[in-house]
Order: C-alpha cells, then sequence, then structure tokens
C-alpha cells in the first residue's frame, strides 16, 4: 500500500501524511527558525529539523511506499520581492531536503491539484473539506489553512498515483 506526504511550502506550511488515502498518519506545522536579517528577525524553514521530521515519517511507515507531493509555488502579482524570494527560498530547501532524503517526489501547481481535486482558491473552502474528511485532525482555527492544503495535496497525489 501507500503513505502519501503532501507539503504546502512556506514559513506558515506544514506536512500531512496519509496511509492508503485514507488515514490521517500526522500533520505538522512545517519547522522553522528565526535568523537576523538587516537587525530584524525573520523566520526561515528548518532544512534539517524538516529532514529529522521525514525521517521519523519513513521509519515509523518503514513497510510502505513512500511518495511525497509538494506545492509547486511561484510568484504572485503585486505580491513583493521579499515575500516572493522567501516563498522560493522555501520551495528550495523543502526540494532539497525531499532529494537528499531520496523519496519519490511530485511537483504540482495549486491551480492543477486544486481543480482536480474540485476545489478553487478559496482555502477555507479546503479547509471545511479536510476537516469533514479528518474530523480528528487540528484545523479548527482559520489559520489551519496551509494544514488542511497539505493534507489535501496527500490526497490529490494518493489519488493519481494509487487509486
Amino acid at each position: 500500500m501507500s503513505v502519501t506526504i503532501g507539503i504546502d511550502c512556506g514559513i506558515t506550511g506544514a506536512i500531512g501524511v496519509v496511509k492508503h488515502g485514507k488515514e490521517l498518519v500526522c500533520l505538522h506545522s512545517m519547522p522553522v527558525f528565526r535568523q537576523v536579517k538587516s537587525a530584524k528577525v525573520v523566520l526561515a524553514v528548518d532544512g534539517a529539523g524538516l529532514a529529522r521530521m521525514l525521517r521519523d515519517i519513513v521509519t515509523e511507515q518503514s513497510m510502505e511506499h513512500i511518495e511525497v507531493v509538494v506545492e509547486k509555488t511561484s510568484a504572485m502579482p503585486g505580491q513583493g520581492v521579499s515575500s516572493t524570494y522567501s516563498m522560493g527560498h522555501s520551495r528550495g530547501v523543502v526540494e532539497g531536503v525531499v532529494q537528499t532524503l531520496g523519496l519519490p517526489m511530485t511537483l504540482i501547481s495549486p491551480s492543477i491539484w486544486k481543480r482536480q481535486m474540485g476545489f478553487n482558491s478559496d482555502k477555507e473552502y479546503v479547509r471545511g473539506q479536510m476537516q469533514m474528511l479528518f474530523p480528528n485532525a487540528d484545523l479548527r482555527r482559520k489559520k489551519d489553512h496551509d494544514k488542511a492544503e497539505a493534507i489535501a495535496l496527500a490526497l490529490w497525489l494518493h489519488k493519481t498515483k494509487f487509486a
């Protein structure tokens, strides 16, 4: 059978792990660390923390086939240079960690996976749908939409590769 890991990149991103397309194994916020840039403290994705997290998941699910899907983020109109760079850096760290661990990885743009899952750009709708599918998941707050999208990404990967 299969375990699919959905990763919503970014410092507010998340990692969702789904087994056999129906069991939520775990759900984590993206590990981050603080760094000083130009006398200002900013957050960045913690690659070492992500690697530890993914290794633990692989160890716990050692008897399963594991694949990862990473949301292929890109610059959006009106988005600032700083936030565009931050998102690109985060995605690069995530991709590097997944590749270093030798895990099969799929990159997918948000518009494609959401359309194929019957979603639109409304993050609240995705959160509501994932809350209904996995009532024990901690998705009660509006800001948990990244966690919900990580789960939905894992479900998309299962649906397209294993269903």
